[in-house]
């Protein structure tokens, strides 16, 4: 999995995240305005939605398989709130060491994927 792949895949584990939080707002996921945009126009989306599975087994990875330091540069990187040069400095590395860490945890993180992938093929591979 090339470094462009995991990435844009953690971002869309980040938005995934966010929209299972309610964005962090902490209202009820049925009020009337949760559903509305910044700019006042209404949202089609809905929170009872299809999730890709690679998303799924992102979270996974994520939230029971990774270690703990991979995992709060992860969850900083794209689920942090605010500007990441805040939230780097927050965590107290410099901009070239929490970047060295990011990506080996998007390396971390694709290579449990790949595993995980090969298990459910192999699954499949027996049950039929």
């Amino acid at each position: 999995m090339t470094d462009h792949s995991i990435n844009g895949l953690l971002s869309e584990w980040g938005r995934y995240v966010c929209r299972q939080n309610d964005m962090g707002l902490g209202f009820p996921r049925e009020v009337p305005f949760s559903k509305e945009r910044v700019s006042g126009s209404r949202s089609t989306e809905t929170y009872i939605e299809h999730t890709d599975p690679e998303i799924l087994m992102v979270d996974k990875i994520v939230h029971k398989m990774l270690p703990a330091t991979h995992k709060v540069v992860i969850l900083v990187h794209y689920i942090g709130k605010g500007p990441l040069k805040v939230r780097i400095g927050q965590m107290g590395m410099t901009n070239r060491r929490y970047y060295e860490h990011l990506r080996h945890s998007q390396q971390v993180i694709a290579s449990l994927l790949e595993s995980m992938r090969e298990s459910a093929h192999e699954m499949r591979t027996t049950a039929a």
